[in-house]
């Protein structure tokens, strides 16, 4: 104060001006309508609409001191300071060289486009100890804006480090202004991206498991590697940990390796998961790798409400791969599966394959594809197999049409192919004459449909006798000769640019004598996509000639209108398996939606699963109550799930 009552004398001296001016120092820019100064300068003093620009950051108030000779601002009266974060209050101190000051009667705001990483924290006297470092002694935090917050928690002694966390203590979580939960020691991650710590934990409680608790700890290993490990607890069942390793050795490659450990202690089995991804990717070859191990594979499986895949009675474990095309493709294959039809108790295998697309020159293309695999079944001995696979190409197409021809070698070398002879060398000779022909038509110039027909002739040609198929079952050793014949319609909507309607239809006729003339239809197979406005309709499946029925069908519809979405799917198969999912969710106003799902075995007459609810968001939470019934095993669950946005989830379960 002793200090502010010389400068009030000093000012008396100085020149005083009452239009709006322009000062500089050390990239500190000032602009208000009255500023003034002592006359050695070293103070100035500006009143009414100030604004200062410090480089990156700037500040508005009513009025200002600026202490030249220790780079201090003294703000008076709303001070608002712009930088990293937002800060405002009734007085504000900041050094300019070192950032580090003092507020009082503030709130310091970092804003976001996420709603989750917002925060809000304010208190009495805050001292700012640098501009990502904070100290409260008495104050609070939400994620929501506004006087009137839905929730925030109240604490002593508020320790803010940007990228690291909130520490608190005696610190009290608020539902408007009613007290929900105390805790003597607070801490929450306050991270930004790739920072090593623990990450936000969630927490709930069930009737069936107890408390569920999951605490992930993420480590930054360098740019291109990190690890996060999560503590799986459900304290009346099981505990567990999952590990995530993630690796980007350039732009072009990278991967993951996840390992899941759990020991269920309440029915005494342990389970694992391991999983392998690798990728590379570039302009002449594509590695890809995906291999998963599970040994109770039901026990990990989680289907989305909707999936329909919950309507398969059973799934195996199987590694796949997807093929890049016009690209050299270099793959690992690993294969394991439970077969549950009692034929084979066990199946594995394993394959290495370098697969050559077509290399064109002209209308001529060639490549070649190679493979080494093993077998192995159950009571069986492992088989191993080398395989080379080259391949010739003359391809004629226009823009309407096209014609190929393919011919491919296929040699294959078994090891321990059956028990009276260790070696046998299997060979197919293949050639593949492919068509198309397309009719393009104009609908009352809206529409633009293109008709397309397609012929595929296979006329392969075995070179080994009938023992070899038996051993195997990957490989194609079909040597059937057939023609596929295809029709695919497409509409188009030439002024949405958008494609409306989609068919296509196909099946394969069997040329060779040895097949039942009554079989050499395949099933009729076919897939048709509706889209039109706010309505989406698929329809897939297959028509069996022999019994003159469908063998598969599968309708799924879904629309979305004004705030209300919904979505059917039908599904039955060979008469055996016959399901309908439905989901339904309703907007109510801007912030509640209701949802309703339900999973029915028809052939059983037997609601699978059925689930009701309500979803409430706002700016800063949410609330979400979910009952769901299930059969088979027959259970009935209440969910509570609140969560506070930046702070956490909590779930109460019963």
């Amino acid at each position: 104060m002793s200090r502010l009552l010389v400068l009030a004398t000093v000012f008396l001296l100085v020149i005083s001006v009452s239009k709006p001016l322009f000062a500089k120092d050390d990239n500190v820019y000032l602009y208000a309508d009255s500023i003034i100064s002592d006359m050695s300068e070293n103070y100035v003093y500006a009143t009414g609409n100030v604004y200062v620009t410090l480089g990156e950051n700037s500040l508005w108030t009513d009025s200002l001191l600026f202490d030249k000779k220790t780079d201090t601002i003294y703000a008076f009266n709303k001070a608002v300071f712009y930088g990293n974060f937002i800060a405002h209050g009734e007085y504000l101190k900041f050094n300019i060289k070192t950032k580090e000051g003092y507020l009082s009667k503030g709130e310091v705001s970092f804003l976001s486009d996420d709603p989750k990483k917002k925060r809000f924290i304010w208190g009495s006297d805050i001292i700012i100890k640098d501009k990502e470092s904070f100290f409260i002694s008495e104050g609070g935090i939400s994620s929501c804006d506004g006087t009137n917050k839905a929730w925030h928690i109240q604490g002593a002694d508020i320790n803010v480090e940007l990228g690291e966390y909130l520490t608190s203590r005696n610190t009290t979580l608020y539902a408007s202004s009613m007290p929900v939960l105390y805790t003597p020691y607070f801490l929450i991650p306050i991270k930004k991206e790739r920072e090593s710590g623990f990450l936000i934990p969630s927490i709930g409680f069930s009737g069936k498991n107890g408390v569920l608790f999951n605490l992930p700890y993420y480590t930054v290993i360098n740019d291109s590697l990190d690890i996060t490990n999560t503590l799986l607890i459900k304290s009346k069942t099981s505990i567990g940990i999952d590990n995530q390793f993630r690796y980007m050795l350039s732009s072009a490659e990278s991967g993951e390796v996840n390992l899941t450990l759990i020991d269920n202690f309440s029915i005494n089995k342990g389970y694992v998961e391991a999983k392998l991804i690798h990728s590379k990717e570039n302009s002449t070859e594509n590695f890809k790798i995906d291999l998963d191990y599970v040994n109770r594979k039901d026990f990990f499986t989680q289907y989305a409400t909707n999936s329909f895949d919950k309507t398969k009675p059973y799934t195996r474990s199987s590694g796949f791969y997807e093929f890049a095309r016009k690209r050299d493709l270099y793959s690992g294959k690993l294969f394991f599966s439970q077969d549950n039809t009692g034929v084979n108790d066990d199946v594995r295998s394993f394959s290495l394959s370098k697969e050559g697309y077509l290399k064109q020159h002209g209308d001529f293309g060639y490549n070649y594809s190679a493979m080494l695999s093993a077998f192995s079944y159950s009571k069986e001995n492992t088989v191993k197999r080398v395989a080379f696979e080259p391949f010739v190409m003359y391809r004629l197409t226009g823009e309407e049409k096209g014609l190929s021809a393919k011919l491919k070698l296929h040699l294959a070398d078994y090891i321990n192919a059956y028990e009276d002879q260790d070696n046998q060398l299997s060979g197919m000779i293949y050639t593949n004459i492919e068509g198309y022909l397309d009719k393009v038509l104009l609908v009352n110039d809206k529409y633009k449909v293109i008709n397309t027909f397609k012929v595929d002739t296979v006329l392969p040609y075995k070179l080994d006798d009938e023992k070899i198929r038996m051993f195997d079952s990957t490989d194609i050793t079909d040597d059937t000769k057939k023609v596929k014949y295809a029709f695919e319609q497409k509409w188009y909507d030439i002024a949405k640019l958008k494609q409306q309607f989609y068919l296509t239809l196909w099946q394969e006729y069997i040329l060779s004598d040895m097949i039942s003339s009554n079989n050499k239809f395949s099933d009729l197979f076919f897939l048709m996509r509706f889209s039109k406005d706010v309505v989406n309709i698929d329809a897939q499946g297959s028509y069996d000639h022999n019994k003159g029925g469908l063998r598969e069908l599968n309708l799924a519809l879904t629309t979305n209108l004004q705030g209300f979405k919904a979505s059917a799917n039908y599904f039955v198969r060979d008469g055996q398996d016959e399901f309908l999912n439905l989901y339904l969710s309703k907007k109510l106003g801007y912030n509640t939606t209701i949802i309703a799902g339900t999973r029915y075995d028809i052939k059983l007459d037997l609601a699978r699963e059925v689930s009701v609810g309500i979803d409430y968001e706002k700016s800063c939470y949410s609330v979400k109550m979910l009952f769901t019934h299930k059969d088979l095993p027959e259970e009935d669950i209440v969910m509570l799930t609140v969560n506070l946005f930046g702070l956490g989830e909590f779930k109460q379960g019963y």
